[in-house]
């Protein structure tokens, strides 16, 4: 790799770090958005892009205290441009095997290239003393640091769990071990070996994913959207969380299901695949954006019982008024289930947004048990680690609607550490379960 491909892939990086911690725009949307722009790159070098940028986004609180250890201008008061130059050479320096002197050279490069004339040797004096530092410095009293996690939020975590469950959910929050690829599988075609004998022609290793049915990781997958079978709507990309969701709607043949916030309808291709296609499905959400995604992935996926419609699920539907058999609810949460995959959701929640969020839960909850016909069911779920948004919902449409939990152990064939299906609610926690956080309820209509 020569010099100028480093000092292009740091710039391209640079150009991330912008948009997701000066702009808060999300990252893993940012990311993909640059990989498919400079797909002509080799592997090594987007893997490169790919490891640095999501590492500093996961790592921000760390590296800002490790350059206001080593800098006399704290990060926070830096220019934006010069501050993600010091992070991304910060992370070099302590989590890649990358030459100090090159980190110290392409950080002064980038910074002049990006009209930093002035301040090339305080980027140069900060990354070399980051670089004597940073095996000095640990954060054992300081948690917050350690995980990059905002100190309200630890907080937070340690009033839900006890600390042993919150330092292995962080752990995995910021493990270096890779995130894994998970697809679920429409079988009605072809089988689910056949599919797997597809993958591996193409050159990517598969094993079956732990809880889920029909659901495989993927290894080595580079970009899985142009695999034959993806293509020809034989996958669909799904974490084993999300398909558990659906798992648990479990329609039955030729009945009735709303998708109430569908995209980018993964759920809703999976309940439309059900009992061999013999399942209607309603699948809404509130933006033509997302509508386009389900759209787009209904089509590649020959989900023809599928109906697509724009809906704001705060709005009750009185048309649709007991008339379903299921209710998917999949609500906006705040997402703590996958800090691994979007890790800029810890630095844009606030207290202030878990509380209008569980206000805003509510309200859709009680929306979509309301569409649910006498007898029916209505699966609550949310990609979030917070009893609040979970449990404490739950129990709150019990005292609202003529409802009561129902077992889902029919539903999960394979023990899940932690829980009880029975109860009729399923809690996945990451560094207890093997996959992200995720919460599924199952709630029949009296």
């Amino acid at each position: 790799m020569t010099e100028t491909k480093k000092e292009n892939e740091r710039e391209i990086v640079l150009a991330i770090l912008i948009e997701v911690l000066e702009k808060n725009q999300f990252s893993h949307i940012v990311i993909r958005q640059a990989l498919d722009k400079y797909s002509y790159l080799p592997q090594k070098d987007r893997s490169f892009i790919a490891r640095l940028s999501r590492g500093c986004v996961e790592r921000k609180i760390e590296l800002d205290a490790i350059i206001d250890k080593a800098a006399s201008v704290k990060a926070s008061k830096q220019k934006p441009v010069v501050r993600n130059i010091l992070r991304m050479a910060a992370y070099q320096l302590k989590y890649m095997d990358v030459p100090e002197h090159a980190v110290c050279s392409e950080a002064v490069k980038l910074a002049a290239k990006k009209g930093f004339w002035s301040l090339k040797g305080f980027v140069n004096a900060v990354t070399r003393k980051m670089a004597v530092l940073i095996p000095t410095l640990g954060w054992s009293d300081q948690p917050s640091v350690y995980y990059s996690v905002p100190q309200w939020l630890y907080d937070k975590l340690l009033s839900w769990y006890p600390k042993e469950k919150v330092v292995a959910y962080l752990e995995a929050a910021v493990s270096q071990s890779g995130h894994p690829m998970y697809v679920h599988c429409h079988t009605g075609r072809y089988s689910i070996e056949e599919i797997v004998s597809s993958l591996e022609k193409e050159g990517i290793s598969v094993k079956k994913a732990p809880y889920a049915d029909d659901c495989l990781e993927l290894i080595d997958a580079g970009d899985i959207r142009r695999t034959n079978v993806f293509q020809d709507g034989l996958i669909q990309i799904q974490d084993i969380s999300s398909a558990l969701a659906a798992q648990c709607v479990a329609p039955q043949e030729n009945s009735f299901c709303i998708d109430m916030c569908a995209a980018p309808g993964g759920k809703s291709i999976h309940l439309a695949k059900a009992k061999g296609g013999t399942t209607k499905v309603l699948s809404r959400d509130i933006s033509w954006e997302k509508l386009e995604l389900i759209e787009e992935n209904r089509v590649r996926c020959h989900a023809d019982n599928m109906q697509i419609e724009q809906w704001d699920a705060c709005v009750p539907d009185e048309e649709r008024k007991d008339t379903a058999d299921y209710v998917l609810a999949d609500v906006p949460c705040s997402g703590l289930g996958i800090l691994s995959r979007k890790p800029d959701i810890k630095y844009q929640l606030t207290q202030e947004r878990l509380t209008e969020l569980v206000s805003l839960q509510r309200e859709i909850l009680v929306n979509a048990a309301k569409l649910v016909k006498p007898g029916g069911v209505l699966v609550y779920s949310t990609c979030t680690i917070n009893p609040e948004e979970n449990e404490e919902n739950v129990r709150y449409l019990l005292t609202q609607m003529p409802f009561e939990l129902e077992s889902l152990a029919p539903f999960i064939k394979e023990e899940i550490e932690g829980n009880d299906p029975s109860s009729g609610m399923l809690k996945l926690l990451p560094g207890q379960n093997q996959c992200d956080g995720f919460f599924v309820a199952r709630l029949r209509r009296k």
